[in-house]
């Protein structure tokens, strides 16, 4: 089954739609519970659009989810492309997106570092996605993830990223420093201007004071099941890097800076989870990006198709036990 993203067919896609669909369809049968209260500017407007939803019919919230997270892999797997650590274009990219995401569905459902994924993206992409430096890239880049932390607070930290990013691709000037922090403040000025202008300066202030809100959602979390699915992602992980590590020294040098960048990405990502108030499993999706370009690189690279398949069947195994049989667990 993973070689047949392996083609850049457009028909390919229509594939994934329908692992979305199917690897998502509990959210359609059982949408989690949802309490519509956010901090963060971006992510309340985005919770009362989804709150407006909601009072429509509960199940088109579950719709609007998959809905993004087909365009999410597709946004992602044109980065991943961009990157060419692939010998031509392809889809393992967002078929590797849909598989890990699937897998943590009802802890990411509808939470502001889903959304923020968005713009990070985005980020990347700026950043990635040509080959000429310059000081607009920089600025754009910082302005992208000023409006991800707008949405998601903790998202700022990726701005350490962009910065290794910058540096690994071209020679990176104190100009280019200097823009990166002024990009990153714009969103922020505007936002305290908006709201110094309609008089909720204190409240704007407020904000970031108290908890910072993760998602929406109130999902359950049993034992059993974080004692299987981390594992078996830390299990994942471990392969992607061996392969990575492998194939590292030869491969070309754009392949070696791509795959750095990606390794990078993973590892300040993870610095996410210091910002928790409580314990959540909704930042996830932020490291999870890194993890599933790297798994697709050792998809596409592994000689062996019988081991990428072993890792396909697991990680759905081991999804669809746990999101119509979580009942038989033992914890």
């Amino acid at each position: 089954m993973v070689k047949f993203f392996k083609s850049s067919d457009p028909i390919v896609y229509l594939l994934l739609v329908l692992y979305a669909i199917a690897l998502n369809f509990n959210l359609l049968l059982s949408p989690p519970s949802l309490d519509f209260k956010a901090t963060a500017p971006i992510y309340q407007l985005i919770v009362n659009g989804l709150q407006s939803v909601y009072l429509l019919n509960k199940h088109l919230v579950a719709v609007v989810f998959i809905i993004s997270l087909l365009l999410q892999s597709a946004l992602f797997n044109g980065v991943v492309n961009r990157l060419r650590i692939f010998d031509s274009d392809n889809y393992l990219a967002a078929f590797c997106y849909i598989l890990l995401f699937s897998l943590f569905n009802e802890h990411i459902y509808l939470s502001a570092p889903f959304f923020a994924n968005f713009a990070l993206l985005f980020a990347v992409n700026t950043v990635n996605g040509s080959d000429r430096a310059g000081l607009l890239q920089s600025f754009d880049a910082g302005l992208i993830i000023g409006i991800a932390s707008l949405c998601y607070l903790p998202m700022g930290v990726m701005l350490l990223f962009i910065l290794i990013s910058l540096n690994i691709k071209h020679f990176f000037s104190w100009r280019e420093f200097l823009l990166l922090f002024w990009g990153l403040s714009l969103p922020y000025y505007i936002t305290a201007a908006s709201y110094f202008l309609t008089d909720q300066l204190p409240q704007f202030q407020q904000i970031y004071m108290g908890d910072i809100t993760t998602s929406i959602a109130q999902p359950v979390y049993r034992l059993f099941e974080l004692l299987i699915k981390i594992p078996l992602l830390f299990l994942i992980s471990a392969v992607a890097v061996f392969v990575f590590q492998s194939r590292y020294f030869k491969s070309a040098m754009v392949v070696k800076n791509s795959l750095t960048i990606l390794i990078y990405m993973l590892s300040v990502s993870l610095l996410i989870f210091l910002f928790l108030d409580k314990f959540s499993l909704a930042p996830l999706c932020v490291p999870l990006l890194s993890v599933a370009a790297l798994l697709a690189y050792a998809f596409d690279e592994l000689g062996k198709s019988w081991t990428a398949e072993i890792i396909h069947l697991s990680i759905i195994i081991v999804t669809i036990f746990f999101q119509y049989f979580s009942q038989f667990s033992p914890l």
